[in-house]
């Protein structure tokens, strides 16, 4: 067995190394002037500033789940441009209602679970707790896109279907969330998001958990939550 002294000295050794290695990879990280760069030297690329930066760097604008540290999330898919489209105006659809017993005519208010409605609004717009969020505030077009499309297939959905989703007790919403789970990777795939939808049974907790859960606090927020499992990417 090693002497406790010569084990005292090897993490004495070891962590003086470690500090050694901070300014380097601060360096290498401030090098870089491209996301592609920043992510292959294992650093954080911000969307806010368009600046590379060491992870945990008190020098980042962004928050540690806003930095980009997967290359494929720096741009779109290949061959693809996002076309841009509405505004988070339009988020305002998901709580309307109308009044109208025409399934038809029916807005979000009037057929969708109020906890699906709170997590299409915050994805949506981004907004809600402590404000709006700063990435969605910058409304790239794959926002604005994504934002479009989901929008169009719930207004899209056939009056049997939407009669069936507000007859549904809540608690027995497994036997439609597939389809909202589907639209909405259509949605990243028409829009050019090199990234995927979080995994179905992530995406269920978010849909399930609705209301309850905070529009942006990290480390439980909704916010947080899509860009950590299901980022789109391409300048989103």
């Amino acid at each position: 067995m090693a002497h406790p002294s010569f084990l005292s000295c090897r993490v004495l050794l070891l962590a003086l190394l470690a500090l050694a290695c901070v300014p380097a990879v601060q360096a290498s990280c401030g090098q870089a002037s491209s996301c592609a760069a920043c992510t292959a030297a294992g650093c954080s690329w911000c969307e806010l500033d368009s600046s590379c930066h060491a992870l945990a760097s008190p020098l980042n604008k962004c928050h540690y789940y806003e930095g980009i540290r997967d290359a494929k999330l720096c741009g779109c898919a290949a061959g693809c441009t996002p076309k841009p489209g509405l505004d988070k105006t339009a988020c305002a659809w998901y709580d309307q209602t109308t009044g109208s017993a025409n399934p038809d005519q029916w807005a979000g208010g009037d057929f969708l679970p109020v906890n699906y409605r709170s997590a299409a609004v915050c994805a949506c717009s981004g907004c809600g707790v402590g404000g709006c969020n700063r990435l969605w505030e910058m409304n790239p077009p794959a926002a604005s896109c994504v934002r479009t499309a989901l929008l169009a297939g719930h207004q899209a959905l056939n009056a049997t279907f939407r009669q069936f989703v507000r007859d549904t007790p809540y608690a027995d919403s497994h036997k439609y969330v597939q389809e909202f789970y589907d639209m909405h990777v259509r949605a990243y795939a028409q829009c050019c998001c090199p990234g995927s939808v979080a995994p179905l049974i992530s995406w269920q907790a978010i849909f399930y958990a609705g209301a309850a859960l905070p529009c942006n606090t990290w480390p439980v927020g909704e916010i947080a939550s899509i860009l950590s499992f299901g980022r789109c990417g391409c300048g989103w």
